[in-house]
């Protein structure tokens, strides 16, 4: 669909051992709940992942998965650049009831041009990735375990509430070097 590209595992983006390390460290990070308000209204968990010379090794394993050669090759296959800068990476955590509204999701994407959902070990039920697009058209996605979802950040993003289960993703917005 315009403006979203969804890249299913069975596509071998990420090696086996990169999709393992991503997994392993995004269960293993602290995950603080974020709080709602009424104006931006949403509710999940977030760890934030940080691009500075005082990250843990957590983050400098997800980081380095999320910038990686096989990452620049499908951006630069899909969107036609070849380097980019990640503006902020976060790993989210859902349980039943949570989402992400259009007005948060507007809040995380400023000033990016792409975003970068990977799919982690989870099972749940709901929770898609709507992304609106021109006409009132949207488009819906559930990245599974090894799905890679890559999105122009010019549509707005929504995330549904989870039905059951839990999901976990790492979302990175990023910018053409």
């Amino acid at each position: 669909m315009e403006g979203a590209c969804l890249i299913s595992k069975r596509n071998h983006v990420l090696a086996t051992d990169q999709w393992v390390a991503l997994n392993f460290k995004a269960q293993h990070l602290n995950y603080q709940k974020k709080k709602q308000s009424k104006t931006h209204p949403h509710s999940f968990s977030a760890s934030l992942i940080k691009a500075t010379k005082k990250k843990t090794i957590a983050d400098a394993v997800i980081f380095d998965v999320v910038t990686s050669i096989q990452i620049q090759r499908l951006v630069r296959d899909i969107a036609s650049f070849h380097h980019f800068n990640v503006q902020r990476c976060e790993c989210h955590y859902y349980e039943e009831g949570d989402f992400i509204s259009l007005y948060w999701m507007k809040k995380f994407i400023k000033d990016s041009k792409y975003l970068l959902i990977f799919g982690l070990e989870s099972e749940y039920e709901g929770g898609d990735h709507v992304v609106h697009q021109k006409k009132n058209e949207t488009s819906r996605y559930q990245p599974q375990s090894g799905d890679i979802l890559l999105s122009s950040c010019a549509f707005n993003h929504e995330i549904l509430p989870i039905i059951s289960g839990r999901r976990h993703t790492v979302l990175a917005s990023i910018n053409p070097l």
